[in-house]
């Protein structure tokens, strides 16, 4: 493992909060570029493409977005998907942005009222979608999760560092979709990102499971994809959660 993510590890495990990792490498790119940011200023939240079917004025954003999702900064993320939103309505990827910022896969489940504001989001996402439009397979793939059935015998309840995470079927239909985008898009650095999360949220959710397989399969993926982009927000962060 790199010396530098090591140390991310075991920073994260001696107690220091992952946000304080994420604004140290803030300060390594501001050195470099011997740029100070102003406090709560995320826009260095790592490197991530993402190509969508959105207006040219806001794609950067529609990326800041992303990253800032992969960081677990919903709230903030919420707020750049829904600004997205209001200056291109046309951009279905912003509705499935807003619709993530409220599943949070390996932290405590949503209420019923975040449930519903999610659920709201997808499906205006899906009815917006067009046929040929990037990003259709992580809308219908999000979709399977907020309009899928929980079981009536749910199980046991699993854990994360965060609370209680939630009901199991909803995240193993998101993962099943997840896992046929990723291999309709083996090249999609994103896709395979997500999916990783995915597989991860399983994990979380199967607290029967000693062998921690789902765990180990997740940390094998991010492994890969963090040796083609160590700079991105997501894989350095879900390998910590592996």
């Amino acid at each position: 493992m790199n010396r530098n993510l090591h140390t991310s590890f075991r920073a994260f495990v001696g107690g220091v909060p992952f946000l304080a990792v994420l604004l140290a490498g803030f300060t390594i790119l501001d050195a470099e570029t011997s740029v100070v940011p102003e406090p709560g200023d995320l826009r260095a939240a790592g490197a991530v493409d993402f190509q969508v079917s959105c207006t040219p004025e806001v794609r950067s954003e529609f990326v800041r977005g992303v990253a800032l999702l992969h960081s677990f900064f919903y709230e903030e993320a919420r707020r750049i998907f829904t600004g997205l939103a209001e200056k291109d309505p046309n951009c279905a990827m912003a509705q499935w942005g807003i619709a993530m910022t409220w599943w949070h896969p390996i932290w405590t489940p949503p209420t019923a009222e975040e449930m519903a504001a999610g659920r709201a989001a997808i499906d205006r996402a899906t009815e917006m979608i067009r046929p040929a439009e990037r990003g259709r397979g992580f809308i219908q793939a999000l979709n399977v999760y907020y309009n899928s059935s929980d079981s009536p015998n749910a199980g046991a309840v699993g854990q994360s560092c965060h609370g209680p995470v939630g009901a199991r079927d909803r995240v193993v239909a998101y993962e099943k979709a997840m896992r046929q985008l990723s291999e309709k898009y083996p090249d999609n650095f994103e896709a395979q990102t997500f999916y990783a999360f995915a597989i991860l949220a399983v994990g979380y959710a199967t607290p029967t499971d000693t062998t921690l397989a789902k765990q180990l399969q997740a940390a094998a993926l991010l492994e890969k994809l963090w040796k083609k982009n160590p700079n991105h927000p997501g894989v350095t962060h879900y390998l910590i959660h592996s």
